[in-house]
Parts: C-alpha cells; structure tokens; sequence
C-alpha cells in the first residue's frame, strides 16, 4: 500500500474495502488478544507494513509500554520478540506527547536517524496514534516499515479510523469481561455466603432463584425452591407476636417493594417441621420487567439463646445483689436491734430485782424508754429507706423551714463549722413531709459536720430549678419538671467514686465503729426519692461534698400546713368513747390504758368482725382506733368504710408499724386519713385522738 520513500504513491485499497475487512476482523475473532491479533492481521496486509503492534502505558510510570500484541513478517521481529515492555526513547517520548496534544495520528520517516529504538528495530518509517478507552490506560496502536519508508499522507484518516474502532472494540471486550467477572464474584459471594439469600417476585410470591443458604435453611433442594414456592411455605401460621405469618410477610414485602429497606426477626419453618428464629434483611432489585425483592435471612438460633442465658445470667445476678443487699441490711438491723434489745431487757432485769431502790428503777425506766425512742427511729430510717414511710406533703416555704432550722443546726454543728443559709429570690413553695424534711436537712448538715473535724464551711442554698428531658433521660427515676433545689456543700475531706457509689446503701458507712448506723443518708435518699425528688451528689477527695436535693414544685391543690397552737398541755377526755381495734393483745391493752388514763372509756375487739358486731349495737361510740392490718378477712380501711355506713359521721384514727398500700398511695398517706405510727407514746396518741374527735369523721380519701 505504500511505495519506498520518493516514489510515486502506491495504489491504496479502496477504504470501504479495508474497512470491511477490518469490521469482519473485529467481529469474527475470539475476544479478547485473540480479536486484537485479527486486526492486526488485517493492518500488516492493508498498510502493506512490516510490523502492527498494541501498548498499553503502564499505570504509574508513563515511559513504559506493555506490549499487549504485536504482528510482524517474519524478518522484522518486534518488541514481544526482545522483551514484553518498551522503554520509550527521548524522540519517541516527543512522538508521542504530539499525538496526545493532537488527538490525531502522527508519522515519523527515518526515525532511526535519531532514535535508538528505531534504529534498534529497524524502522524506516512509523505511524501511530494515542487512543484512550474509558477507565483505562492509554493505548499506542502503530505501523513499522521496515524495508523501506513511506509516506502516510493518504491513510492517517483510514489508520485513524481502524485505530479508533479496534479501541472501541477493546474497550466492549473489557467492559463485558469486567461485567462478566462481576457477576462470577457475585455468585460466587452469594453462593457461598454464610446467609441465606433469596430472589423473590413481589407479584407472584415465588422464590425466583436461591443461594445454597437457602437451601440449608429451609431444609429441601434448591430446584423444589425456584418458582415453586414462597416464604408462605416455610412459615408458621402465627408469628410469635400473633400476626398471621402471610399477612405480616406481604406487608414487609410491601415496605421493601415501596423503597425501604426493613430489618425485621421472623421464624421460619422448615420442611422438616423445625422453627427457626432468622433476622431477615429486604431490598428492592432494579428489574425492567419483573418487581424483585432480595431477602438475606440469617439464623439467629445461637443469637436467642445466648440472650436468653445472658437474661438467666443477669437474673441470677440481680438475685444474688438483692439476697446481698438484704443480709447486710438484716445484719445491720439486727446489730442495731440486738444492741437496743440489751439495754431494754438488762435495765428491766434490774428494776425488777431491785423495786426497792427508786433510783435504780428510775434510771432504768429512763434508759428503757430512751432505747425504745432509738429502735423507733431505727425502723422509721429503715422504712425511709424502702420508701414505706406514711409521708403527710405539705405545701412549704423552704426559706421557712431554713430559717426555722438555723439555731438547732448552729447547736448541733458547733462553733467550729461556720454555717451559711443563701435563699434565691422568688423561691418557689415545694411539696414534702415537713418533719421528714427536716430530719433530712439534719442528716446531710451531721455527715457534713463529721467531714469537717478540724472545722469548715457548710452552705445551705436554696433555689428554683428545672429539669428538662434531656437531663431525665440522663438519669435514673428522674420526672421532668420544676423542683425546689436545696444543696447542702462542705469544705470537708470529699469522697472517692468508690464511696460515691455506696453511699446510699443502708448501714454503708465510711465512720469508725459506733461513730454512725448508716442509715443516715440512705434515709435521705428514700425519703427524697418518696416525695417524687431527686438526689445528686458531686464530691471530690479533699475538695469537701455537695448534696443537692431537688423536691417537687407545689401544686395550688396542695395542702399548706396547719398552724400549730401553743401548747397547752396534754389534752384530755371528757368521756367519749373510743372502739379499740387490735389484734395483738398487749398493744391493745396499753392503747386501754393510756386511752382511760386520758379521760376517755373504751371498748376492744381483737379483729373487725367483733368491732362490726359493737357498732351494729347500740353503744354509743365516739371514735374508732384501728390497726391497720388486721387478721380475719378485712383490714382496717375496709373496717372504717363499713364502719361509717353503719354510723355515719363516725370518726376514725388508724395505727399501724407498716401499712403497706392500703393508705399509703405513690408514696403518701391519702389525703384525710389520721394516723399514730407505732410505736406511739401517750403524748402523740392523746393529741392525735382529740384531733380526731374535734374535726369529726374522716376516711381513707
């Protein structure tokens, strides 16, 4: 096709024809190198060159060539003949920048003259052009004429095009190859996937093709699965939850056919009768004809069990920390109880053998009743603690209360703590127990005083706070909302974390022996806690303790305090007559005596039935006195309802040591119930029974 160089130019094939031959080469040979070495066939005998070649650059290092193929005559071998790359030279780097810049083909005549590569492969003449297929490297195809040079001028356009179209056909050969290998990985991923993989057709509800999971899974074959059944058949009827298995599967199938992509557990039966639980993720694949959904079901069998041991696991534990927590509270208690119970029986032992000696006796009786005022306020603690204490809100003005505190802290810290009382402007009123209250104040302002043996500051602040979600979700038992903040601080020796978190423990104390029971502050927490409060502690070693207790707002409906009269003596009896009801027999005799030493008379009965029996007579009764746990089939609120049908009007007075729920309702005493807490001495019953008889009638509300 082309003459020795300064010869006319030789007659070129038509370019239909060449173009024939080389689509006939593209499309008839193997893919792949072998098309590539078709095309080239095809270049040598149009071009009439001694040698066509392919290189691709190498990635990283644009001066080398990777021959990829290469056809030559017999007498000019190239460069797969030398070696599989090419290092371009200086001329040829220059060759090829101008067919990159140019985009077109670009023709060297005589290259050898000033190219080592030429001369090395004895070029006389070459022609090339740069084409780059998408997301590959660039390619060099080109012609050699080694036995003579030639002139290019009328077949760069036809080179051009063939270049062109053998790249186009490369660059589908790569793409098919890449898809096809794809698709293999593909496969090979799904079939060999730990999960089990489905194809399901949303319309028909088949299985559409499975992966060898499935198969596993549902325990048949792969080809009794692909268009031959659905998830309806290796289902139960139900779900665990009680929805039917077709309906809950289609509204799934629903969700993923829509756009979502659901994450849902589900069992699945298989064809040998076995549930098994499976986490089921489902996606919608693009289909021009059918609407597929793709299932991956993962057996969770070995997931539901370990959750199911590590619940037992964390029951036990819970267990265990309870029977714990109740050993060391039932050791404490019986300590403290053990040590009272010996001064009670030893001080009632010498009264008895010596009641000749008034003195003795005396001291006795005074030692007896001061450990009975200790065990009282041990179980009222203890009852604190388990948020079982009969609380009486009020609503209060903790500047009030504060205030009215100031001198017995100031005796009971010394002169060695210097005590500080800050109150916020605009104090809001808080709901609590106004006694209650103040024990708890004392504790914290004790413990902090015991923090501080060399002396210290202790400030009281109190303030309006708010407590928002973000901070409830934070905590534990906390209700958002408005509180009235009261922060006891000290410039005490501080805690360690450790001891942070047992400080609310009963009878955990970080004193020496006999220096504190431990109930002190697990009482404050119990008590705050019952109120609907809530407890923070911030403390550092020797940085001092801040314990800041938030209690709830007042609401308008909450009742503010009665005023309290000046005391006017015990108050006593002028004849009326109370029903005593009490089981235990020696409580109910001393509530007679006390009651007749008061002015009043008195009838028992030991459980409701005989009382209901007193009141269907005709004995005039003033006021009922009930425990409130009573054997026989009715307690003492059921006793005061039946009561009060029967005599309306009649007014009530409860007693109990633990009253349960029956009138003590979220953590306070209904609203309109009386009651004296055992153990009760004359003063408190004498007060609380001439209460109960000058307002008349009240209920359980």
């Amino acid at each position: 096709m082309c003459p020795a160089e300064n010869h006319p130019p030789c007659q070129a094939l038509g370019v239909m024809d060449a173009m024939e031959r080389i689509t006939r080469a593209i499309s008839g040979g193997d893919a792949g190198n072998g098309q590539v070495g078709a095309v080239l066939d095809v270049m040598l005998d149009v071009f009439d060159a001694d040698r066509a070649w392919l290189l691709a650059e190498r990635e990283g290092e644009p001066e080398v060539w990777d021959a990829l193929a290469e056809r030559t005559r017999s007498a000019w071998p190239g460069v797969l003949a030398a070696a599989a790359e090419l290092r371009a030279d200086a001329f040829h780097r220059d060759l090829i920048a101008a067919a990159r810049r140019t985009g077109r083909p670009v023709a060297a005549l005589r290259p050898d003259r000033q190219s080592p590569v030429a001369e090395q492969f004895t070029i006389r003449s070459e022609l090339m052009t740069v084409v780059s297929p998408h997301g590959r490297p660039a390619l060099l195809v080109g012609l050699h004429h080694c036995r003579r040079a030639c002139r290019y001028d009328d077949v760069e356009g036809l080179f051009f095009v063939v270049a062109s179209r053998l790249a186009d056909a490369l660059a589908t050969q790569w793409a098919l190859a890449a898809r096809r290998q794809s698709e293999e990985r593909f496969r090979i991923l799904v079939e060999h996937a730990p999960e089990a993989i489905v194809i399901l057709d949303a319309t028909s509800g088949l299985f559409v093709d499975a992966n060898e999971g499935a198969s596993r899974l549902f325990g048949v074959a792969r080809d009794e699965l692909i268009d031959r059944a659905g998830p309806a058949d290796f289902s139960p009827v139900q779900q665990p939850d009680g929805r039917p298995s077709p309906a809950a599967a289609m509204e799934w199938i629903g969700r993923a056919v829509a756009g979502e992509a659901p994450t849902f557990e589900w069992t699945h039966r298989s064809r040998q009768g076995q549930d098994i639980p499976c986490e089921i993720s489902l996606v919608r694949l693009p289909d021009s004809e059918r609407t597929l959904v793709r299932g991956t079901m993962v057996d969770i069998t070995q997931r539901k069990r370990a959750e199911r041991e590590k619940a037992r696991l964390e029951a036990q534990l819970v267990q265990a920390q309870k029977l714990e927590a109740v050993g060391q509270l039932t050791g404490g208690v019986a300590h403290d109880f053990n040590n009272l119970l010996t001064v009670i029986v030893g001080n009632v032992e010498l009264a008895q053998q010596f009641p000749g000696d008034t003195d003795l006796v005396t001291e006795s009786l005074q030692q007896v009743a001061a450990a009975a005022e200790r065990a009282s306020a041990l179980t009222s603690r203890l009852l604190a603690f388990s948020r079982k204490q009969p609380l009486r809100p009020r609503s209060l003005d903790m500047g009030d209360v504060l205030r009215g505190m100031d001198d017995m802290l100031r005796r009971t810290l010394g002169e060695h703590i210097e005590l500080e009382i800050v109150l916020a402007g605009g104090l809001w009123r808080c709901e609590a127990d106004p006694s209650q209250l103040e024990n708890a104040i004392l504790n914290l302002c004790v413990n902090a005083r015991d923090a501080m043996p060399e002396g210290g500051a202790l400030t009281i602040d109190a303030g309006n706070a708010s407590l928002d979600d973000d901070y409830a979700r934070a905590q534990r038992e906390v209700t958002p909302g408005q509180y009235v903040l009261v922060a006891v601080s000290d410039s005490g020796t501080g805690m360690s974390e450790a001891v942070q978190a047992n400080i609310f423990e009963p009878f955990f104390t970080t004193k020496d022996v006999g220096k504190g029971s431990g109930l002190g502050l697990s009482m404050v927490y119990g008590f705050v806690k019952q109120s609907g409060g809530h407890v923070k502690v911030y403390s550092e070693p020797g940085e001092g303790t801040t314990v800041k207790l938030y209690l709830p707002r007042a609401s308008a409906d909450t009742p503010a305090p009665r005023a309290v009269r000046p005391d006017a003596g015990l108050p006593r009896g002028g004849g009326e007559t109370i029903l005593v009801v009490e089981d235990a027999a020696d409580v109910r005799q001393l509530a007679r005596q006390l009651l007749e030493r008061l002015g009043y008379r008195v009838r028992e009965a030991d459980r409701a039935v005989a009382a209901l029996e007193i009141l269907a007579g005709d004995a005039a009764i003033d006021l009922l006195f009930t425990d409130v746990v009573l054997p026989g089939g009715l307690n003492g609120v059921e006793l005061a309802t039946e009561a009060q049908r029967l005599r309306p009007g009649l007014a009530v007075l409860y007693t109990s040591g633990y009253t349960a729920n029956a009138i003590i309702h979220n953590g306070r005493l209904d609203r309109g119930v009386r009651l004296v807490q055992k153990p009760f001495t004359r003063d408190t019953l004498g007060r609380r029974v001439r209460e109960a008889l000058d307002e008349g009638a009240a209920g359980p509300g």
